[in-house]
């Protein structure tokens, strides 16, 4: 029995797990903003016997949508990195203030509070300490303090590679002052009274701007007001460098006559500076014997790299008579050699090119031991080295990289790319740091921008030179080197590998994982373990955010190349609309010159067919390495062959191997970038000498090799007792075809006059998840068989191969596939059922504890004040910055009740302090929602609302009334148990900012006088069930529900007190037609206020939630069903109406 987690154990103890007798078989959809679920009962013949749960599980695919706004897509990763670099900041610039104070009061220097001083008053002490000796002790030292705190926040720019000795001493001005000079000088501004030769400090250059009444900066570079400095003078002090502001510090204590000692103490503190770090205690350890208490090495190490070199190398076979053999040691060190002399990112050579230029065997014979290591994807290369490679031969960093030994170089980039706070060797801090120190602005940037690569190894670097020793001098594998030099036995691997309980480190798996789990989780336990989990994935589901956008990027490049192409063939050819087919072929036939590649003629237009270079029994690799543009005489004579067998043989003029291959030198690049270009090329030459066709497709090719679905199927492995053939990977292309060649689409009617396959359905995704449960490793393989024929007969433009009625290579293939189509057409009947009783779930998840995101918008508006004494609204109260001022000014007074002026008012705060009439009190400057920052400002709060709160409460008549308070994330600290408490339903005091500032009155004051009751709460993201026809009207969401009756709605924000918003969980723009010329039939014509919707919601009046009988809010278990069960501790659904007026 395979390794079963302690969860599902149990789980299968339970009575439903043990009545659950009956087999099933799961299926997954990976999408990029999407998980398709199912879990299909079958019989004992592998036959679907019923559908135990369709559900889609939607996600954001990464996007922070309070970061991203509507200018463009931002990452959660990008966005959390960003907060978390200014919150290191700040919390720095604490740290060293608080140090810095300590620091002056032992001195003897008194600590002048800022808030008192006027503007730029710490600007002119500075001028003043500069000019002359301050004879009053007490004068001198309050500027001083003044100063040295002015500097220390604002103490401009400094290199992260260099530490403060390198300057704390230096005399000389930075180039960017020097700049700052000549650019004042040159902008003929001032009537200098004294020469530029004599300004050499930041206080010298602000003193001009200072004697004009000028502000030297903006005070809000985004928004500059009227008063603002012009953007050609914008830069009076020029680009701010720390090394000058220490010159400054160093010539006040000069003048000052302040001992060498306190100038360096304060020095050290104010303008300390680290490369920001990991803490070691963060880093886990090796799991070696005698290495346990060593960190695991970072894989930006040359000696990781080195380490994967090896033994990728060492799993490699080559297969000769019908074996495999093992390299020896001599073809490994040719090929270690080889990958070692790799010094650019563009040049990493493939196995097929290694296999060519290095081992002198057929691609075809280089295989691997690894499943998971497909042998034409690029070989590993030293990257650190690549990446060191990228600056400029001139650059000194670069200048000193190419003269230094191997270790010198090992030991740099450990002291470079490794985040983690350790001890860096002496030598290259001393070799290093003088060159760093001397780099320019752009220089030093182009170092910043280095991006190494990121994560650790399993084992640390010590543990890694010894395992690469030994794997050079025996040519094993990693296990056997391993075992061999830790004395470790076969049983004693790594630790125990992953399973779907263990964080991911991967962003991607971090979004799919969760609910993966918890609907296996839940499946388990009602139906016992499946027999196979099939995933499926498309290509951009597993790519990181960045990939994800490089990737759309280029298609949008490749659209563009194929729109130009259309329009020459229009100009060119007379062809109104020509095909993609047709594009194909102009696009390669250009690509070559206009000749053909095989006999280098020049045929005409009708006469240019595409032709497969090497092709394959069922079809051919149409990539564009493999499809060529050839005349028709060349293709029909070189027939079904490979290109090297028609060349031998053939007798027409200009076809050679020679001749073709200088072709191939004279392709022209067009749109392709250099790096594609020169793979294409490449690629096409290896195609061109190969004499074999291409290998069957198989199981292992079929498999996907992507990082995170290798990842998924080894967790799922390590979760349940089922093998590696149980857990297949399939590309998206699998499924395509399973739903064309099994014809369920005709069968399923996802939705009246809507393609089965329509992205505009959200439900699509679980079709395809209950398509990929029932597909077995033979028919995946008949499937992209057919695919290929399919492909290559479109490609070619007649029909060489019967590509529809094709049903497998080998009786037994044709019997297995027969059975699946059989399967599938009772599979499209149970699920076409399952969809007309509305069971398929699609379901957003819902945060319901404290958010993980931004508290507020970026920018900040000042506070206004307010006297004690004056007159006061209730709307002036409920902005009051300070709850604590909000309670003393409001006492014995209900929340919508105004105050009239008196000027002997006074306020008594719960800390002794006094307010009298004249007292400023601070007031948020407008009703929204706002947080409080420091230097009496606030930020608004944006999209950042986590719940809303539904009250009700009766009127002196007895009626009936209902309201709600909107309830932000920063508004949880307020809750009476803090976010440690239940966020739901905590209470609120009347005094917080989420009542005062609810338009309520009537509800402000019944919460007031504890006479509403809080009966329940919606969270931004629940789903809402309701009646379409309860909905139905004249006004916009009645014209909506006309046109699509959907049930399932999304609550997607609450945008005013009385005007919530929702969307349809169930449609998606996405299968929208957009463009009249979009002909495909899975595309869908709406109205205009339908377009409306999806991409933004609809509105509604908030209070048709508690007033339409058949509404309820909606709260699902992990297994999709309506939770209703309390004993969870999990919110359940509930009836919003039932809440305010009983049952």
């Amino acid at each position: 029995m395979r390794r079963r987690r302690l969860i599902l154990d149990s789980v299968r103890q339970t009575p439903a797990a043990m009545e659950a007798s009956a087999m099933h078989v799961l299926g997954t959809d990976v999408g990029e903003n999407s998980l398709g679920l199912a879990s299909i009962e079958v019989d004992e013949n592998g036959s679907p016997a019923a559908v135990n749960r369709l559900m889609v599980v939607l996600h954001d695919n990464g996007r922070d949508g309070m970061a991203s706004g509507s200018g463009g897509s931002v990452s959660r990763k990008a966005s959390g990195g960003s907060a978390r670099r200014v919150r290191r900041l700040y919390r720095n610039r604490r740290r060293r203030s608080i140090e810095l104070e300590k620091r002056l009061r032992q001195l003897g220097y008194p600590v002048v509070a800022p808030e008192p001083l006027q503007t730029y008053e710490e600007w002119r002490s500075r001028q003043e300490l500069l000019r002359e000796h301050i004879k009053d002790d007490d004068s001198r030292r309050s500027l001083l303090s003044i100063a040295i705190r002015h500097m220390s926040n604002h103490r401009g720019w400094a290199n992260a590679w260099v530490s403060l000795d390198t300057y704390l001493w230096k005399e000389e001005p930075s180039p960017e002052f020097k700049q700052a000079v000549e650019d004042l000088v040159a902008s003929e501004r001032f009537d200098f009274a004294t020469a530029p030769q004599e300004i050499h400090y930041q206080a010298d250059l602000a003193a001009f701007g200072l004697r004009q009444d000028e502000r030297l900066r903006p005070r809000q570079p985004q928004r500059p007001g009227p008063d603002a400095v012009p953007p050609e003078q914008a830069h009076l002090l020029g680009s701010q460098r720390r090394v000058d502001v220490v010159r400054e510090w160093r010539q006040i204590c000069r003048v000052q006559q302040v001992p060498d000692d306190h100038f360096e103490q304060l020095a050290r503190i104010a303008f300390s500076q680290e490369k920001p770090s990991i803490p070691a205690e963060r880093v886990g350890n090796d799991w070696l014997p005698g290495f346990k208490n060593r960190k695991r090495a970072s894989r930006a190490s040359l000696e990781h790299q080195e380490f994967q070199i090896r033994q990728t190398v060492a799993n490699l076979r080559i297969r000769e008579n019908g074996a495999k053999r093992r390299l020896t040691v001599e073809e490994q060190k040719r090929v270690v050699d080889h990958l070692f002399a790799v010094t650019s990112k563009n040049d990493a050579p493939t196995w097929k090119d290694i296999s060519e230029e290095v081992l002198q065997v057929s691609p075809r014979s280089l295989v691997t031991a690894d499943r998971d290591q497909s042998v034409g994807s690029v070989a590993p290369t030293l990257r650190s080295v690549a990446t060191v490679n990228t600056l400029p031969k001139r650059h000194p960093i670069r200048q000193w990289w190419d003269t230094a030994n191997d270790q010198d170089r090992r030991d740099f980039i450990r002291w470079i790319a490794d985040p983690v706070k350790l001890k860096r060797p002496a030598r290259i801090e001393s070799q290093i740091e003088p060159i760093l120190e001397a780099l320019n602005d752009k220089q030093a940037e182009a170092v910043q921008r280095l991006t190494f690569p990121s994560g650790r190894d399993a084992h640390c670097v010590d543990a890694l030179d010894l395992m690469n020793a030994e794997i050079e001098r025996t040519g094993k594998s990693y296990v056997e080197v391993r075992n061999y030099l830790f004395d470790l036995d076969e049983q004693k691997n790594a630790p125990t590998p992953s399973t779907l309980d263990v964080v991911a480190d991967h962003p991607t798996l971090q979004r799919i994982l969760p609910p993966m789990r918890r609907f296996l989780q839940g499946i388990v336990s009602k139906h016992g373990e499946p027999e196979r989990v099939v995933i499926e994935h498309v290509r951009s589901a597993f790519q990181g955010f960045q990939a994800r956008e490089d990737a759309l990027s280029e298609q949008r490049r490749n659209q563009r190349d194929r729109e130009r192409a259309a329009e020459h063939i229009r100009h060119a050819y007379g062809i109104s609309e020509p095909s993609n087919h047709m594009i194909r072929r102009v696009q390669a036939f250009e690509r070559q010159g206009s000749r053909c590649l095989y006999c280098g003629s020049t045929p005409g237009f009708g006469d240019i067919e595409l032709d497969h270079i090497v092709p394959r029994k069922t079809g051919g690799n149409s990539t564009r390495a493999n499809l060529v543009a050839v005349c028709r005489a060349c293709n029909a004579a070189k027939g079904k062959r490979t290109f090297v067998a028609f060349a031998a043989t053939s007798q027409r003029e200009g076809v050679s191997l020679e001749a073709a291959l200088q072709r191939i030198d004279e392709l022209q690049q067009g749109q392709l970038d250099r790096r594609a270009f020169s793979r294409l090329k490449r690629e096409m030459r290896r195609r061109l000498k190969q004499d074999e066709f291409d290998d069957p497709i198989d199981e292992r090719s079929l498999a996907s090799t992507a990082y995170a679905a290798v990842d998924i199927r080894e967790r799922i492995q390590g979760t349940l007792s089922l093998g590696t053939g149980e857990v297949p990977v399939y590309s998206g292309r699998i499924i395509q075809a399973a739903r064309k060649a099994s014809g369920i689409d005709r069968v399923i009617r996802i939705r009246e006059g809507v393609h089965a396959k329509s992205r505009f359905d959200r439900r699509h995704h679980a079709i395809d998840a209950a398509v990929a449960a029932m597909i077995n490793p033979s028919v995946a393989r008949t499937l992209a068989e057919r695919d290929d024929m399919r492909r290559a007969a479109y490609e070619s433009n007649e029909d060489r191969w019967n590509w529809t009625t094709y049903e497998g290579s080998t009786p037994e293939a044709v019997r297995k596939f027969c059975k699946w189509k059989e399967d599938m057409q009772e599979l499209a009947r149970l699920v076409d059922e399952v969809l007309k009783h509305d069971d398929v779930v699609v379901t957003y998840p819902v945060r319901f504890s404290a958010k993980h995101a931004a508290l507020h918008e970026a920018g900040r508006s000042p506070h206004r004040t307010k006297a004690v004494g004056e007159a006061w609204t209730s709307g002036e109260r409920a902005r009051i910055v300070d709850g604590r001022v909000y309670e003393a000014l409001s006492k014995d007074l209900i929340p919508s009740a105004p105050l009239h002026e008196d000027e002997s008012r006074t306020l008594t705060l719960p800390s002794g302090m006094r307010l009298d009439g004249k007292g400023e009190v601070y007031l948020y400057p407008d009703a929204k929602a706002r947080m409080p920052l420091p230097n009496k400002s606030s930020a608004p709060l944006g999209q950042s609302m986590h719940h809303v709160r539904l009250y009700r409460w009766l009127t002196p008549k007895g009626e009936v009334k209902a309201g709600v308070v909107r309830v932000w994330a920063a508004d949880l600290y307020e809750l009476e148990d803090g976010i440690e408490g239940d966020l739901l339903t905590s209470p609120l005091s009347g005094t917080s900012q989420a009542v005062r500032r609810t338009a309520n009155a009537r509800l402000r004051d019944a919460i007031h006088q504890n006479a509403a009751e809080h009966v329940g709460t919606f969270v931004i993201g629940d789903e809402l069930l309701i009646d379409p026809y309860e909905w139905r009207g004249a006004n916009e969401t009645g014209r909506f529900m006309d046109e699509w009756p959907e049930r399932h709605w999304r609550l997607s924000g609450w945008e005013q007190l009385g005007v919530a918003n929702i969307k349809p969980v169930l449609l998606s723009e996405e299968g929208i037609r957009k463009k009249a010329e979009d002909t495909s039939d899975r595309l869908v014509d709406v109205s205009t206020l339908t377009k409306k919707v999806l991409k933004a919601s609809l509105r509604i009046t908030a209070s048709q939630l508690w007033s339409t009988p058949s509404t309820q809010v909606i709260r699902r278990t992990a297994t999709g069903e309506p939770r209703q069960n309390i004993s969870s501790g999990l919110p359940t659904s509930w009836s919003p109406i039932k809440a305010v007026y009983g049952e």
